[in-house]
């Protein structure tokens, strides 16, 4: 039993979006330390007041499923993921594949 059809996924484009966000809590960092013969303690204090970084990825991607035997295009989907700078990229594979397997079935091309 051989294959009869090859589900190919390639990178349309990645654009890398940026935006500040209001911090939603005071985040407080010390450090202290010698400089020269005096000792010294810092203080730095952020919070609602500030703004942080939020930097996140927006990844398209085309899949097509093609007909060996023909070698045509039979389906084919495009699809955005946005991955955060926290986002663990491993995890979100699972989530677009279901997406994509829901679609070949709803469009009736696996059972």
């Amino acid at each position: 039993m051989g294959a009869d059809s090859v589900l190919v996924v390639r990178l349309i484009d990645a654009v890398n979006q940026s935006s500040l966000v209001p911090a939603t809590r005071t985040t407080v960092t010390t450090d202290s330390g010698k400089m020269g013969c005096f000792d010294y303690v810092a203080v730095y204090a952020s919070g609602p007041g500030d703004v942080q970084p939020n930097l996140k990825l927006d990844v398209y991607l085309e899949t097509s499923l093609y007909d060996l035997q023909s070698e045509k295009k039979i389906w084919s989907a495009q699809t955005k993921t946005v991955v955060g700078e926290d986002t663990d990229r491993i995890a979100v594979i699972g989530p677009l594949v279901e997406k994509l397997v829901t679609a070949l079935r709803e469009d009736g091309l696996i059972h």
